[in-house]
């Protein structure tokens, strides 16, 4: 009928095997080793978490602002071209004036 073999009698392991039993212990003796890891992957490593977190939502807000803008720096980069051509090609008093407008 069964095995003589108490593990696989007990457990009914006969049916999957021998490696769910040890697989079982082992989970069960690291267990607190675990829970140590995440004690202090929570506790002591927690500022390395949180800083990441405002990191990434920093770098976020810098694409979506630089995104928000991208028409402002092209019409600043035109008026900016617009100055230097026509101090080059008008004089620096009439490029004076225009900077004096904006």
């Amino acid at each position: 009928m069964g095995s003589p073999n108490p593990p696989y009698r007990e457990t009914g392991m006969r049916v999957f095997g021998l490696y769910p039993w040890w697989a079982f212990c082992i989970y069960f003796i690291n267990m607190k080793s675990f829970k140590k890891l995440l004690n202090w992957l929570v506790g002591e490593m927690l500022w390395v978490i949180v800083v990441f977190v405002f990191l990434g939502i920093g770098m976020a807000l810098t694409l979506y602002i630089n995104w928000l803008f991208e028409p402002a720096k092209e019409i600043l980069g035109l008026i900016g071209l617009l100055i230097i051509g026509v101090s080059f090609w008008y004089g620096s008093d009439l490029a004076d004036d225009i900077k004096k407008q904006w």
